[in-house]
């Protein structure tokens, strides 16, 4: 399991799950296998599964539910963007570009959900009109700020919070927005000892929690898992509004 969201209105927990070698009962059938899952948020029952097809090259990492319980979905295997529609209720495609590296997290406007954005690992952040699928790219106003290595993305007061495992050290940032420009940044959280490869959380009013230690790294090549490395789970909690206003 990768992406985890909650739908409270609907009662659903939506899941996106990867095929990866180092799952139990692992073969190579199941290379390139990824798919969504909606579970009862109450009872734990799934409810259903979306699977792409077999036999094709994906690996959903993350997903969003906007405010119409519409899921989006980022293939960061493929450069695809997936949907879920509360009426047809199939995962399809939503758009696919060559302008896509490694697709990562995504988030909609605070305002509305007429504009996506999603964050690339190796592009920075990308603009999507959701009704014309316009695509644009958000560039770094300043050429010594960094966009890459983005896992999770989130929508902050017009503002985005980005958790970047993907460079040295890893950290998690808030970046400032103007038009088509990143005009600014702010490192909230760098150099924290629990930190090993962040990767995801969720924003509560004001607080992002967030996982500080996924650990990925212990896992080699074979699929084997260096336990005698591991630790236990940390999720860390940032306070927002105190931080931003430093």
């Amino acid at each position: 399991m990768f992406g985890i969201r909650v739908d409270a209105e609907r009662g659903w927990l939506w899941v996106s799950s990867i095929a990866n070698i180092g799952m139990k009962g692992y073969t190579e059938g199941d290379k390139g296998r990824s798919g969504i899952f909606r579970f009862d948020l109450k009872s734990g029952k799934l409810l259903k599964k979306y699977l792409l097809p077999a036999g094709e090259r994906h690996a959903i990492g993350d997903l969003f539910i906007d405010r119409k319980g519409r899921v989006y979905a980022t293939d960061s295997a493929s450069p695809i963007i997936y949907t879920i529609d509360q009426k047809k209720d199939e995962i399809e495609e939503f758009m696919r570009s060559d302008s896509f590296e490694s697709l990562q997290g995504l988030t909609t406007s605070a305002k509305d959900d007429s504009t996506l954005y999603v964050a690339d690992y190796s592009k920075g952040i990308f603009r999507i009109d959701t009704a014309t699928k316009k695509i644009t790219q958000l560039l770094p106003a300043d050429q010594d700020m960094t966009l890459l290595g983005i896992d999770g993305l989130y929508e902050y007061r017009g503002n985005f919070i980005a958790i970047q495992n993907g460079i040295n050290p890893n950290r998690v940032a808030l970046f400032s927005v103007s038009g088509d420009k990143i005009v600014g940044y702010k490192t909230l959280e760098a150099n924290h000892p629990d930190f090993d490869e962040p990767t995801l959380g969720v924003l509560v009013g004001d607080d992002l929690y967030f996982n500080a230690n996924s650990q990925f790294g212990l896992l080699n090549a074979k699929g084997e898992l260096a336990t005698d490395k591991m630790r236990s789970p940390v999720m860390l909690k940032l306070r927002l509004k105190a931080i931003s206003k430093n």
